[in-house]
C-alpha cells in the first residue's frame, strides 16, 4: 500500500471534520495524566551536604595544608559510604524517636561525594514531608558526629582529627520531586493530542479508501 498524502487543505477539512474525536482523545489523555498524578502517592526529597577537612597544626606548612585537603577529598569516597553503615544510621535512627528504623534509613538514604571537592550531599527521600525532613536532619547530624568523632587521618600524627561541618543544612520541602501535576499535564496534552490526530487521520484514509473502492467497482 503507497503512503497517503494530504495536501495542506486537505488537512484542514480532516481538522474540521474530526475536530470532536480529536478533543475528546485530548481531553481523555489529559484526564488520565491527572488522575495517575493524584493515585501515585507524593514523593518528597530533603538533600544537605555536608564539608569535610583534616585538622592541621597552627603552623602548618602550604605543603602540609595541600596534603590534607588532598587526604579529605581522596576520604570524601568513603566517608559517602560510610553514611549507609549501622555506624551512622543506627544512631540516626535513635535521633528519629522510633519513627523510621535503621533498615528503612538504608532504603531511603542516598549519599555521594560530589566530584573534585570534599562534600558530600545526603539526600533522604519519604512519603511525608516533616518526617522526610526530621530523617535528613537525623543522618546529617549523625553523619557529621559520626565521621568527625571516629574517623582519624592516618598520614601525619600532627594533623588533627578530620572535620565535618553541614555547609548546607536540611529543608522542610514545599512540594513534592514527584508527581509534579504540570508535567503530568503537559504529557498528557501532548500524548492525547498525537493520539486524537492519530485517530483523525487513520479514520480519514479508512474512508478515503472506502469511497476509492466503491468507486471503482462502479
Amino acid at each position: 500500500m503507497g503512503a497517503i498524502i494530504l495536501e495542506l487543505p486537505e488537512y484542514w477539512s480532516m481538522l474540521r471534520r474530526y475536530w470532536a474525536l480529536i478533543l475528546v482523545l485530548t481531553v481523555s489523555g489529559v484526564g488520565v495524566a491527572v488522575a495517575v498524578a493524584l493515585i501515585v502517592p507524593p514523593r518528597y526529597e530533603v538533600s544537605s551536604e555536608i564539608y569535610v577537612s583534616v585538622g592541621t597544626a597552627a603552623k602548618a606548612s602550604g605543603e602540609e595544608l595541600q596534603a590534607a585537603a588532598s587526604f579529605a577529598r581522596r576520604s570524601v569516597l568513603s566517608y559517602a559510604q560510610y553514611i549507609s553503615t549501622p555506624y551512622v544510621l543506627d544512631g540516626a535512627a535513635k535521633r528519629l524517636d522510633g519513627k523510621l528504623s535503621a533498615a528503612d534509613l538504608k532504603q531511603l538514604t542516598e549519599a555521594y561525594a560530589r566530584t573534585g571537592t570534599s562534600i558530600i550531599r545526603i539526600t533522604v527521600a519519604q512519603r511525608d514531608p516533616q518526617l522526610a525532613y526530621d530523617a535528613s536532619s537525623a543522618v546529617t547530624d549523625e553523619a557529621a558526629r559520626v565521621i568527625g568523632e571516629e574517623q582519624r587521618n592516618p598520614d601525619s600524627k600532627e594533623r588533627g582529627p578530620v572535620l565535618v561541618e553541614v555547609v548546607s543544612p536540611p529543608q522542610l520541602p514545599s512540594s513534592p520531586v514527584s508527581p509534579r501535576m504540570p508535567i503530568a499535564i503537559a504529557l498528557g496534552l501532548f500524548f492525547g493530542l498525537a493520539a486524537g490526530f492519530i485517530a483523525a487521520f487513520a479514520t480519514h484514509a479508512a474512508q478515503g479508501s472506502r469511497r476509492a473502492r466503491s468507486a471503482a467497482r462502479w
